[in-house]
């Protein structure tokens, strides 16, 4: 990824020295066996462009899998058929933020968010990229907060800035409608939609730091505890929290690992452990595979020398 660099001083015989930070993203497929509970061998989604990689996705069929790359002249988007293992590559509007793209039920549109400044309110949409044209459409406008979007997009659930992240509201994208699904009694950062679309999971933070999972229907707005996660490490952006495809259990990644939480109670099961930041945590629609993106940086000390003009 492009590098950010800033001095570090200036010597008095001339010598200028610098730091140069690169950000380093790579997104990582491993196997799950269901058989010893244990995963299995994990590899780089690409051998190319090492560091440069990130935020891949499963297609809702389970026949493609798309990552982004991050070039000094823009974002770009692969595309793997899981078939035929051909691949493309298309240009992408904007570099994925806190929300990660989204591929929905059509299996050809990543649904993505878009923002722009206009003096001092932030004016946010989601829009959706089709990986067939690479033409993009407007989704939804006057979007804030984490969004959390059907598989369709046909409803986008979003927590409001202005409560301070406590109440969520659904807004459908077909009749442009807005209703307050539930008001809860500490600030969530963290959506997901099942995959029938009939409960939304949130990780909500309370006093001292706990951080409890609970059950939103998405009809009534009735409000269920499924109770401490124990996640003191999940983090406030990207993809934290997911769902199973079978929505049998909620998937949230944390400072240690990721962790598997059954819908219906009991003990959480640990699926991968990590050693370090990771990021957009997802199985594949048969469940046997998950795609995460490991983060990180590197740090390099850099001397620029007789640069300075002579005094001579």
């Amino acid at each position: 990824m492009p590098a950010h660099t800033w001095p570090a001083g200036l010597t008095v015989s001339g010598k200028f020295y610098f730091v140069e930070e690169a950000r380093k993203l790579d997104s990582y497929l491993v196997r799950l066996d269901a058989g010893s509970g244990e995963p299995g061998k994990t590899e780089r989604v690409t051998a190319r462009f090492e560091g440069g990689n990130g935020y891949a996705a499963w297609s809702p069929d389970g026949k493609k899998l798309a990552w982004f790359g991050f070039t000094y002249s823009g974002t770009l988007v692969h595309i793997r058929d899981l078939t035929t293992g051909r691949e493309k590559t298309l240009s992408f509007p904007v570099a994925p933020g806190p929300f990660s793209p989204q591929w929905l039920s059509d299996n050809r549109t990543l649904l993505y968010r878009r923002g722009s400044t206009t003096g001092e309110q932030e004016l946010q949409s989601l829009r959706g990229f089709d990986t067939e044209t690479g033409e993009s459409r407007l989704v939804a406008e006057g979007v804030n907060g984490f969004p959390a979007a059907t598989n369709d997009a046909s409803v986008i659930y979003m927590t409001n800035i202005g409560s301070g992240y406590r109440t969520i509201t659904a807004f459908d994208t077909r009749t442009k409608t807005k209703r307050l699904l539930a008001t809860l009694d500490g600030p969530t950062f963290h959506l997901a939609v099942s995959p029938d679309g009939k409960s939304l999971a949130c990780v909500v933070i309370g006093k001292w730091t706990s951080r409890r999972l609970l059950f939103i229907d998405t009809q009534t707005g009735q409000v269920r505890e499924w109770g401490e996660t124990q996640a003191r490490g999940i983090p406030h952006n990207r993809r934290s929290i997911s769902w199973t495809p079978d929505g049998a259990n909620v998937v949230i990644r944390t400072d240690n690992g990721v962790w598997a939480y059954p819908v219906g109670g009991g003990e959480r099961r640990l699926l991968l452990r990590t050693d370090g930041p990771t990021a957009d945590v997802a199985l594949s629609p048969d469940g046997k595979t998950m795609s995460y993106t490991r983060t990180g940086a590197q740090y390099d000390l850099w001397v620029l020398e007789n640069f300075l003009p002579s005094r001579e």
